[in-house]
């Protein structure tokens, strides 16, 4: 069977004729008229927002159309007052709770020393001698859940693993991760030779403690007979098949290898260059220059490619008709640009720092600088008016008022240019002492 429809007078939709009360009394039905409404170009103002023809209040872009709609149009003004608010399903009900007492009252709390508690001086000294203790005697736990449960193992720690069941490791040697040592823990330690192999993250050299920390851990380590290797996590994700040979290469020779240390100012470098050049496969290139040139010089080689291959856009944007002193020119540069709106103030500042600051328009700066004008004349009005009272008062006293008499006040009127009841107001603000001792007051039985 064909479904019988019918066509909404109001959005012109088919709707069915069970739905269509529905459809006409709910929220469901979207008018035309809201997307036919035409906004005057000549209605935008100074700080970017468009003034509305009937009330003369003013809105951004997107909300200009659905305030005349739903404020002006009698069919949105109807459909806003038919939407009702639901009552609450808990209004008018009791409280499940009301008169009953909580069953953990006057009883310790089960979480006390565990969340929330703070420790006193005393415990915590108790606390730092016993791991004093456990640390200087090997007594220490340190990881032992992690070596039990695989799940628990980071990235690099499973990869690491990987590569020691690949080339027959543990076969060859006992490896323990996480082994406590004194007050330190090894990530991978070869206990027949002595030897800890350490992956690192960035938290190892983000820091100038995080370096310190190490350098003291491994010559600790170094006077103790252990043989260090240390290998920077990115640089094994980039170069992975060199770093396990080395690595393997290093194990087969320890007896005529010492320590490895990567260089920490060589992998924070390396960091930034992802951003200008291994987009483009150029990283062959960068190890010449970097081997040549200092990372100052290398990273000014790298800026001045960039704003050249900006200065056609640059071009563009100036021989281009744009009015930079009014809202709206972001969306134009963006089009000529290939970006988002979002990401042109940035590109400006970058690019055509000089025109972005005496040329464009910016929403915050006509907001600062319109509430400093307003500052500005309301401190001249308070200096003008302290001036104006400052004459008055001088009228005053220099006139041949007999202020100990009725009709005082209705000669100072005549020089304050104020109704009699504003007098005596103004003279208790003004001149309190002069009104309190000389001036006569009606007393009020």
């Amino acid at each position: 069977m064909k479904r019988t429809t019918i066509q909404c007078d109001k959005c012109g939709k088919q709707i069915s004729k069970s739905n269509y009360d529905k459809h006409i009394n709910g929220n469901n039905c979207k008018l035309k008229l809201h997307d036919e409404i035409i906004i005057d170009p000549n209605s935008l103002q100074e700080n970017g927002l468009y003034k509305c023809p009937h009330c003369e209040k003013e809105f951004n872009k997107m909300g200009i159309k659905s305030h005349i709609w739903s404020m002006h149009v009698e069919i949105g003004i109807n459909m806003r007052k038919n939407i009702e608010k639901k009552p609450s399903p808990l209004k008018g009900r009791p409280s499940p709770l009301k008169g009953k007492q909580s069953p953990l009252k006057g009883k310790q709390s089960p979480l006390r020393g565990r969340i929330g508690h703070k420790y006193t001086e005393e415990e915590k000294q108790k606390q730092s001698i016993i791991l004093k203790k456990a640390h200087s005697e090997g007594r220490h736990p340190g990881w032992a859940h992690i070596n039990t449960d695989k799940n628990k193992r980071s990235y690099p720690e499973k990869f690491m693993i990987g590569v020691f069941e690949r080339n027959n490791l543990y076969e060859k040697y006992t490896i323990i991760e996480k082994m406590p040592f004194s007050k330190y823990f090894l990530d991978f330690a070869f206990i027949e030779i002595k030897l800890c192999v350490e992956v690192d993250g960035k938290q190892h050299y983000i820091t100038p403690e995080a370096i310190e920390h190490d350098r003291i851990r491994d010559e600790f380590l170094i006077s103790q007979g252990w043989k260090i290797y240390r290998i920077n996590w990115i640089t094994l994700c980039n170069n992975a098949v060199e770093e396990i040979d080395e690595l393997i290469n290093f194990i087969d020779n320890i007896n005529y290898s010492t320590n490895r240390f990567y260089n920490i100012d060589e992998v924070k470098w390396r960091q930034k260059i992802p951003q200008y050049k291994i987009r483009n496969n150029k990283l062959n290139q960068d190890k010449e220059i970097f081997n040549h040139k200092t990372k100052e010089e290398y990273l000014n080689i790298i800026r001045k490619e960039f704003e050249e291959s900006q200065q056609k856009y640059v071009e563009e944007i100036l021989n281009s008709d744009i009015d930079f002193s009014k809202f709206g020119w972001v969306n134009k540069v963006a089009k000529i640009k290939g970006i988002t709106p979002q990401k042109v103030n940035g590109w400006m500042k970058k690019i055509m720092p000089d025109f972005y600051e005496q040329n464009c328009f910016k929403r915050n700066e006509t907001n600062i600088n319109s509430i400093k004008k307003i500052k500005e004349e309301i401190e001249k009005n308070k200096e003008v008016k302290k001036q104006n009272i400052e004459i008055k008062i001088n009228l005053i006293l220099n006139s041949n008022i007999d202020f100990s008499k009725i009709g005082w006040i209705k000669e100072v009127t005549k020089i304050l240019n104020i109704t009699s009841p504003k007098v005596s107001k103004w003279m208790k603000r003004n001149m309190l002492e002069f009104y309190e001792n000389n001036c006569f007051k009606r007393k009020i039985n």
